[in-house]
């Protein structure tokens, strides 16, 4: 049984992604009309008007145009946008170490968003999988929500789901079982002062987080303290995934996903 602690929970998903330790992923994407790129096997993309992501943008080159590249180097406490019109989209070590505070859980979240969205746009039967699903729960720090959380898994009954519950005191309060497109947390549960635990059962394994809910003014507050240190930054998206890691740094995950979510999908 894997057994996911407050602290360790983000950490631990990132560490479970061998493609994601990489020190080079990144977020991309075209800065103009003409912008290509192509990859180790000499495949190009087509044109990109919406942003990719890559566990290794070491391996990536630019074929034609300017490319918009998204990461955070080892000396850096924020990411950092640099435009590529040659070579490699990172040179080097790019990313800061995997265990770096909110580095690698940033870009997990942010591969997760992507490859969410793109699931559901595409209408695709497959079931979600673990890393996306461990990804996606709310844990850690959680601004009390006005409606229910839902986690998307398909556009089909996930048939690996066997359960999901949610725990207040020792006590079940909520119970989720068999193949579902979606994971719910009820509103109902995530009041203000309540630490709840989750437990999912999925594709044969068992795994274990929690939840403490905290007062939604004291989020807002922290969110507006941070956008003032990018006020300057000219780059929506750039100001968008700095603030994105600095909450995910500090435990508010799920607040964090939804920025990503609102910078990242159409």
């Amino acid at each position: 049984m894997k057994r996911v602690n407050n602290r360790r929970l983000l950490a631990s998903l990132f560490l479970s992604l061998p493609a994601l330790a990489s020190a080079s992923a990144c977020l991309y994407k075209g800065a103009d009309a003409t912008a290509r790129v192509i990859n180790r096997s000499g495949e190009i993309t087509t044109p990109f008007p919406e942003p990719l992501s890559s566990p290794d943008c070491r391996r990536l080159r630019v074929a034609t145009g300017e490319v918009a590249v998204y990461a955070l180097a080892a000396s850096q406490a924020a990411p950092e946008m640099r435009r590529v019109s040659s070579g490699a989209l990172i040179v080097g070590a790019g990313n800061a170490p995997t265990d770096a505070g909110g580095v690698p859980q940033l870009m997990q979240q942010i591969k997760s968003v992507l490859d969410g969205g793109q699931r559901l746009r595409s209408g695709s039967s497959r079931g979600a999988n673990e890393d996306y699903i461990l990804t996606a729960i709310p844990s850690g720090r959680l601004a009390e929500p006005l409606a229910d959380l839902l986690v998307p898994l398909g556009q089909t009954a996930d048939a690996d789901l066997a359960s999901f519950e949610l725990s207040l005191k020792g006590k079940v309060v909520h119970r989720q079982q068999g193949p579902a497109q979606e994971l719910r947390l009820p509103a109902a549960h995530l009041k203000l002062g309540n630490t709840l635990q989750w437990t999912l059962n999925y594709a044969g394994q068992r795994h274990q987080g929690q939840i403490v809910v905290e007062d939604p003014a004291l989020l807002a507050q922290r969110k507006q303290e941070l956008l003032q240190l990018s006020q300057a930054e000219p780059d929506p998206l750039l100001r968008q995934l700095r603030l994105a890691a600095a909450l995910v740094d500090e435990g508010q995950v799920w607040a964090a996903r939804e920025i990503i979510r609102a910078g990242l999908t159409p």
